[in-house]
């Protein structure tokens, strides 16, 4: 049986494709290959060197990130996700970060993690994020706590919450506060979450 899901799948993308014309959404489908395929890397090119040495070990492989098409990175064990570099996971675009596995995501140092874009952290979702070990949710930087989406905050634990530092806290807009409250107080320890001010 389980050898027939991957024929099955083929099958039922074939219905669905059978009404389509091959030119509908061309344009569109060329014009996001062009940008993601030869812009990007391009633009990684020029912006990289100014964060490492490209000719090195690290820059080639924040290069060739930059150059994958997204689902790629599904295929990258948690061990070699582990071993990025900061840079390299800097080079990551918004939808390789969204396609990371919850086990990638705490498998990542959290030095490394800090070296995350805000717009990366943006495309969290909530099990990624509910997969923030203690030790990494600490050592975001305000600007990456706030930038957690506030639908994405229901999946932290109480147990989590109560790691954020005063400063995350202060970060965090009057959407999340009020989501923490209303739907997170119940399970806060007695000494969990302080909103200051």
């Amino acid at each position: 049986l389980g050898a027939a899901a991957a024929p099955c799948a083929l099958f039922a993308i074939g219905l669905f494709l059978s009404d389509k014309s091959i030119r509908s959404g061309l344009a569109e489908a060329s014009a996001a290959t062009v940008i993601k395929l030869l812009l990007q890397p391009a633009l990684a090119l020029v912006v990289l060197p100014f964060f490492v040495d490209t000719d090195s070990v690290p820059g080639k492989v924040a290069l060739l990130m930059a150059a994958l098409p997204t689902a790629d990175i599904a295929v990258f064990t948690t061990a070699q996700i582990a071993g990025l570099s900061g840079s390299q996971l800097a080079a990551l675009t918004t939808d390789q970060v969204a396609s990371l596995k919850a086990t990638q995501v705490r498998a990542i140092e959290t030095a490394d993690l800090r070296t995350m874009l805000t717009g990366q952290i943006v495309a969290f979702n909530r099990t990624q994020v509910a997969a923030l070990t203690y030790g990494q949710l600490s050592a975001l930087q305000t600007d990456q706590v706030a930038a957690i989406e506030t639908g994405d905050l229901a999946a932290l634990s109480g147990q989590q919450l109560a790691q954020l530092s005063s400063s995350q806290v202060r970060a965090l807009n009057t959407d999340q506060i009020g989501a923490i409250v209303a739907e997170f107080a119940p399970k806060l320890p007695s000494e969990g979450l302080v909103v200051e001010g």
